[in-house]
């Protein structure tokens, strides 16, 4: 028998492992996990970042508009002052003043670090406009303060600009209306323009600058989400045809194994997966070997052990095979009562006694 079943796995295609099928696809699935996971932080890392460009971008804005109207205020309070030759409104202009130009500072510290190359350009321009602007404005300012013979120790920017002997030798009203000329000259009233030009190319190329790594983020971004998608798509497709399978090639032929096994009928070797045939080639052989024990143990109980001739169960179970297949079946007894007589009376429903006047047959008689 057992050669029996080796031909049979041999006509067989040959068999795949269920734990050759299930390992590699779950080290599949968890390494489309990780491929998911690894892509998700790179996305939000991406999004973080797209949202700091953002922010900065904001952040240009608003520290552009500062300086802006910082130079706007120094601008209105420098031809205030040389109007009025009010010192509160010079007070206020030099507390503007370093306000103005720490924001400069800042905003062209900021374009520096990023290496934005046209920014950095047009805000050197920005900031050099606005010192020529400074020098304009501290020579029309110390002219006024010369003319109204303030004192300059509690102004150090006006006290280290020195006025040419000319201009010392000028009234206080000559002084003044050098300062109204300069302070309405068109070069100083240009120079307000190209600050504000300059600033604004400036603030233009960063915008456009981040404009364009966010685009080309979000198209990094779009890449990344298709990889996301398609791996979430194949790990699922995976674990489907893997679920598919092991319903159809294990769980259905197991099902069935149990229903075969309980039936005491071989199961068919034929099986997908390995494990599976090896337990329907383990269980016939056994089934095999039960049968083949039973099959001896009928034979030895059914027959004489020294002439091999069939016993009194042997006839019994004959006479209940053919029972069904005749409405009578007469049995005859040898003579007497001994083991021939009790065998044939085991195997009949009725039994009817024949006896003579013989003494020894009525004495038979009476011990059945």
């Amino acid at each position: 028998m057992t050669g029996q079943l080796g031909n049979d796995r041999g006509n067989n295609r040959k068999a795949i492992s269920a734990k050759g099928v299930i390992i590699p696809s779950i080290v599949v699935i968890l390494f489309f996990n990780l491929l998911i996971i690894y892509i998700t932080f790179i996305i939000n890392r991406s999004g973080r970042e797209i949202s700091a460009m953002m922010q900065r971008n904001f952040v240009f804005s608003e520290m552009s508009a500062n300086y802006s109207q910082g130079v706007d205020s120094l601008v209105e309070l420098a031809g205030k002052y040389v109007s009025t030759l009010d010192e509160d409104v010079l007070k206020e202009y030099f507390s503007r003043y370093h306000q103005v130009i720490e924001d400069g500072d800042a905003l062209a510290e900021e374009f520096t670090r990023l290496k934005y190359d046209e920014s950095c350009e047009q805000m050197k321009a920005s900031i050099a406009y606005e010192a020529g602007r400074n020098d304009t404005e501290h020579h029309a300012l110390r002219l006024c303060a010369g003319a109204a013979n303030l004192d300059l120790s509690a102004y150090p920017e006006l006290q280290e600009y020195a006025l040419t002997p000319q201009e010392e030798q000028l009234s206080p009203a000559l002084q003044h209306d050098a300062a109204m000329e300069l302070i309405s000259s068109r070069s100083y009233q240009a120079t307000r323009g190209n600050i504000q030009r300059t600033l604004s190319m400036a603030v233009h190329f960063a915008a456009d600058r981040t404009a364009a790594e966010i685009e080309k983020k979000n198209r990094i971004l779009a890449n990344y989400r298709v990889i996301q998608w398609i791996l979430m798509g194949l790990g699922i497709l995976i674990l489907i045809a893997m679920s598919v399978l092991l319903f159809v090639r294990l769980l259905i032929p197991l099902e069935k194994s149990v229903e075969i096994v309980q039936r005491g009928d071989e199961i068919p070797v034929n099986r997908v997966f390995a494990e599976l045939q090896r337990l329907a080639a383990s269980y016939d052989e056994l089934l095999h070997y039960r049968n083949k024990l039973e099959s001896n143990l009928r034979t030895l109980s059914m027959t004489d052990a020294l002439t091999g001739l069939p016993n009194r169960m042997a006839f019994e179970d004959y006479v209940n095979q053919v029972k069904n297949d005749f409405d009578t079946i007469l049995i005859d007894s040898p003579a007497g009562t001994g083991s021939g007589f009790y065998a044939a009376a085991n195997a009949a429903d009725r039994a009817l006694v024949v006896i003579n006047t013989e003494p020894i047959s009525i004495r038979g008689c009476k011990n059945i």
